[in-house]
């Protein structure tokens, strides 16, 4: 049996805990002012000192009838509905979470590579009927890394037909009602959208966002390719690779696999990195 060191959740300032070699995650409670008013994992690579990246692992959960949301968080008003059990394996430089959402059981897993957070995220439906496909959001928060403030969508980039393209050159554009940039793909693409969507379709599930001198790059990827979703409103900035559920029968079980990327050399680095990640099976399993 693996010791276990358990991360406290009463305390907003609970202590950084070690993952790996190269990095420190601390769990902010709803009332930590890093967390955005939900629970979150507070991430810090030693090889960026200063900058700090709140993840949201997952955010939540939709399904494709839009009948029910349902929450993997909770928000201060459900202070009692899914908190979920932390707990770090040092020798497996690994992070597990597990917990009940509604008609969903949840098990993610987040593992340390150099320079790299993998992620696993098993959904388990508890229901007695038929769930419908679902998006999986994982929301990269990068408001408090000073040097990714990237509020124009210029140094934040998706590909499109081979080319990588700054959300700042895509049909989001001159669009002054919303700080949303949503591309959907496969199935998500019809979906109504409370926020606009746009033209392109992103054909990697990799987003990048690079520093302002452009040589350090953060990048995300989740698989299978359900959207990417970027915010560039300086209270809630934030990337979104996120994942699609295929629908699952009673009882069925679906992981979806991803990383997070600190990459160096520009985006030419974080592409090798990414793909390094897929040559070795885009692992994240303990």
């Amino acid at each position: 049996m693996s010791k276990t060191v358990m991360i406290p959740q009463s305390s907003p300032d609970a202590a950084p805990v070690p993952l790996g070699a190269d990095f420190e995650v601390q769990y902010v409670s709803a009332a930590h002012p890093l967390s955005g008013n939900r629970p979150a994992l507070l991430i810090e690579c030693r090889h960026w000192p200063g900058e700090k990246f709140t993840l949201w692992y997952p955010e939540e959960l939709l399904d494709t009838s839009r009948a029910a949301k349902a929450h993997f968080y909770r928000y201060q008003a459900h202070v009692e509905e899914y908190e979920p059990e932390w707990a770090v394996l040092p020798e497996k430089a690994a992070l597990l979470l597990e917990y009940e959402a509604r008609d969903y059981r949840v098990a993610a897993a987040m593992v340390a590579a150099p320079r790299r957070l993998d992620l696993n995220v098993t959904v388990t439906n508890r229901a007695t009927c038929k769930a419908p496909a679902a998006w999986l959001e994982i929301c990269l928060r990068t408001t408090h890394a000073p040097s990714f403030a990237d509020d124009t969508g210029e140094r934040t980039f998706i590909h499109v037909d081979g080319e990588w393209l700054a959300i700042a050159q895509t049909s989001m554009a001159g669009k002054t009602d919303s700080n949303f940039s949503i591309f959907p793909v496969g199935d998500l693409k019809e979906w109504e959208w409370r926020h606009p969507r746009f033209l392109e379709e992103p054909d990697s599930p990799l987003l990048l966002m690079a520093d302002r001198p452009g040589e350090r790059v953060l990048g995300m990827a989740n698989r299978p390719q359900g959207m990417i979703f970027t915010n560039v409103a300086a209270h809630m900035r934030c990337m979104h690779s996120d994942a699609c559920l295929p629908p699952l029968e009673p009882g069925e079980t679906f992981t979806t696999r991803g990383a997070i990327f600190f990459a160096e050399g520009g985006i030419s680095g974080a592409e090798k990195a990414h793909g390094a990640w897929r040559a070795e099976g885009c692992p994240a399993d303990l």
